[in-house]
């Protein structure tokens, strides 16, 4: 399990397991508000070895951790995928 900690009132690259299955190369994660003032970009994604890279920003004025792993693909469970085929 990976902890994230985003600092306040930055932005932060990640990588971020789904699980899509062998068909799947490209998608759009949806904006979304992972907790009060911490956001995930909406983002055109491309999934390699079973992740996507996207940005999340905090803008509040207070650190903020949280965990991403394979079992639990994002921990907070936010990221929602719009498959291209």
């Amino acid at each position: 399990m990976n902890k994230l900690t985003l600092s306040a009132r930055t932005e932060l690259i990640v990588q971020v397991p789904v699980d899509t299955g062998p068909r799947v190369q490209e998608g759009i994660v949806e904006r979304a508000e992972l907790m009060p003032g911490v956001y995930m970009a909406e983002s055109l994604v491309t999934v390699a070895k079973g992740c996507v890279i996207t940005s999340i920003i905090n803008t509040t004025e207070e650190d903020v951790e949280f965990s991403v792993d394979k079992k639990n693909q994002l921990d907070v469970t936010f990221c929602i995928l719009y498959f291209l085929f």
